[in-house]
């Protein structure tokens, strides 16, 4: 975690190294993934890191499509994220990005079968997908922002910034 408290500080405070850092979140990912707690941690600082790029530079699509292979959980902070990535970088909504968002809709009904035949069902939704929208549907935000709240890992900069809530989304 010592390790970890330094990219979130050179994110957080520093405001540096973007890029360089997701890279290296996803490279910790696979490597401490049995820590559940280090794991939230490091996915939540991966897309607040990936947003905050894509705010002031093309985040590379190879970069982005390793962070959500990289993400074993989804909610809907990280979801919103992610859209705000596709958005900043006008990237239209690859199909796998439009699975995620479905799957994690309360809305959206969970079936046993979903769930057993993941790669399958998965398969067919990109078809159809592609059938219907192409490469994607082009991302539009409302005029009103979303607020995303960052809480730190690190107790020292979680005094120091308080949880962070300066980051704004569109939604």
């Amino acid at each position: 975690f010592i390790y970890f408290y330094g990219l979130e500080r050179r994110v957080l405070v520093d405001r540096a190294d973007y890029l360089a850092i997701a890279q290296e979140l996803i490279r910790l990912l696979p490597i401490y993934d049995s820590s559940n707690s280090f794991r939230r941690y490091v996915s939540a600082l991966l897309w607040l890191t990936l947003c905050l790029a894509s705010q002031s530079e093309k985040v590379p699509q190879s970069l982005f499509h390793q962070a959500i292979r990289a993400t074993a959980r989804w909610n809907d902070d990280l979801l919103a994220m992610c859209l705000a990535v596709l958005h900043n970088n006008q990237q239209p909504l690859p199909a796998n990005v439009a699975y995620l968002v479905g799957q994690n809709d309360s809305r959206s009904s969970s079936s046993i079968i979903v769930r057993r035949h993941q790669v399958e069902f998965l398969t067919l939704f990109e078809k159809r997908y592609r059938e219907d929208f192409g490469i994607g549907i082009q991302l539009r935000a409302s005029k009103r922002e979303k607020r995303i709240g960052y809480h730190p890992a690190s107790g020292t900069l979680l005094r120091a910034l308080g949880a962070v809530d300066g980051l704004s989304l569109p939604s």
